[in-house]
């Protein structure tokens, strides 16, 4: 696939333990960019660590260019068969608004309709609630943020009807 603006052919690949240190890196890039104050983003940071542990696990795939990796996703299966849960989507700031997001987010799709899920969950960043909402996903309610407390984030659904994703 190609970008405008970027001029690039995205190719999107399983990610590798080896990966790790680098989505975590990504995954504070693209967490600041939303204007987040330091005080904030130290508080995050250790809970937006990806780990080669998790890579190995779970369903964790990145999309990169000839440049490398732009942006990734996790998904977690969860107690619930036929429910997974969508752990991180990230894109790097330069690449936002780009259409990272969605080739993942399709991919994602595709990746969990092959797992058997009837749908996926998640919690959003309130910045990234109208991405999801634009892909078809809805709000079932919010969740306090474990990071700063009375921080509330949306809590979001997607339905797999195993037609072509959005």
């Amino acid at each position: 696939m190609t970008i405008p603006n970027l001029q690039i052919n995205l190719q999107v690949r399983r990610a590798i333990p080896a990966d790790a240190q680098e989505l975590t890196h990504l995954t504070w890039d693209s967490k600041a960019h939303w204007g987040y104050d330091e005080d904030f983003m130290a508080k995050a940071r250790p809970a937006m660590v990806v780990t080669a542990k998790s890579i190995a696990l779970n369903q964790v795939y990145v999309v990169e260019d000839d440049s490398g990796i732009l942006g990734y996703y996790e998904l977690f299966p969860t107690a619930t068969a036929s429910k997974g849960w969508l752990e991180s989507l990230f894109v790097l700031p330069r690449a936002i608004g780009k259409g990272c997001g969605k080739l993942l987010w399709q991919h994602l799709i595709q990746t969990a309709q092959e797992q058997g899920y009837t749908c996926i969950e998640f919690e959003a960043d309130p910045n990234a609630e109208d991405f999801y909402h634009h892909m078809g996903a809805y709000r079932i309610g919010e969740r306090e943020s474990g990071i700063v407390a009375g921080r509330m984030l949306p809590l979001m659904r997607y339905d797999l009807n195993h037609d072509t994703p959005q």
